[in-house]
C-alpha cells in the first residue's frame, strides 16, 4: 500500500478503499457530529466531503476553510482505518 493510503490510482482492477477521511463539523450546543457535505450546483445534489486519498481531501479543504471562516464552527478531519465489508448488494 502507498503512503496516501491507495493501492493503486482509482479505476484500477486492484483499487480498494482500506482508509476513508471525513471533515466532521462538531455542533457546540451538544457536541454531536455530523459529515459535511456541500451542494453542487453542476449536478443538483449534496456531496459529501469525504475521501480515500490525500488528492481528495486537500481538493475539499478550501470549501472547509471558507466553512469554518464563515460559520465559526469547528471542523475535524478525521481518518477510519478499520473496513469491515457489513452486506453485498447485488
Amino acid at each position: 500500500m502507498r503512503p496516501d493510503g491507495r493501492t493503486d490510482a482509482p479505476g484500477a482492477p486492484n483499487f480498494r478503499i482500506e482508509t476513508l477521511h471525513a471533515f466532521i463539523a462538531v455542533d457546540p450546543d451538544d457536541n454531536s457530529e455530523g459529515i459535511v457535505s456541500h451542494f453542487n450546483n453542476r449536478t443538483g445534489f449534496h456531496e459529501a466531503l469525504i475521501g480515500a486519498d490525500k488528492a481528495r481531501i486537500e481538493s475539499h479543504r478550501p470549501m472547509i476553510e471558507e466553512l469554518v471562516r464563515t460559520t465559526r464552527q469547528p471542523v475535524k478531519l478525521v481518518r477510519f482505518s478499520v473496513r469491515e465489508d457489513v452486506e453485498l448488494f447485488t
